[in-house]
């Protein structure tokens, strides 16, 4: 792989998955950070996230978007899956982490948002600069979405009830 200047990307990450996903998304949406892969092939991203030590199975949710590639981000010190789907110029990024990690304590998960997915399935919030935030549970896998599209317009690229 062509080593290139990953400088636009912030260093660190939170410990919290949200505010990783939401400080992750800027660089992303603008293309200052670079698709560690850029490929629009499920087997060759799940590859290559698995080379660079995301050890859980990725999952590739229904989404009228284009995958268009993927990144991985240290999220306190622990290989984090973020799949990139673009739509009509905007951005969906799709931060994972496993359940195991938030139950060890790896990767934190902020108590609003972990109950809001354990008693209606998802959260929803807009972000400051009027995207969206939605976290859900997917089997064992906490998905993370940062969107520049309003709430209205994420849930309905989302077959939601396919999630």
């Amino acid at each position: 792989f062509p080593s290139h200047d990953k400088s636009q990307r912030p260093e660190v990450l939170p410990a919290e998955i949200t505010d990783a996903a939401l400080m992750a998304f800027p660089g992303v949406h603008t293309g200052s950070t670079i698709l560690d892969i850029s490929s629009s092939d499920p087997k060759a991203l799940s590859a290559y996230l698995s080379e660079h030590g995301v050890g859980h199975e990725i999952f590739y949710p229904e989404v009228e978007a284009e995958l268009v590639g993927a990144n991985v981000f240290s999220v306190n010190g622990l290989p984090c899956a973020e799949i990139v789907y673009k739509a009509a110029g905007h951005t969906i990024a799709l931060l994972q982490v496993d359940e195991k990690a938030l139950a060890a304590k790896r990767v934190e998960l902020h108590p609003v948002v972990a109950e809001g997915v354990a008693h209606s399935k998802w959260h929803w919030a807009s972000t400051e600069d009027n995207g969206t935030l939605f976290v859900w549970k997917s089997n064992s896998i906490m998905c993370t979405v940062v969107s520049d599209l309003q709430i209205d317009e994420v849930s309905s690229l989302f077959r939601l009830e396919a999630l």
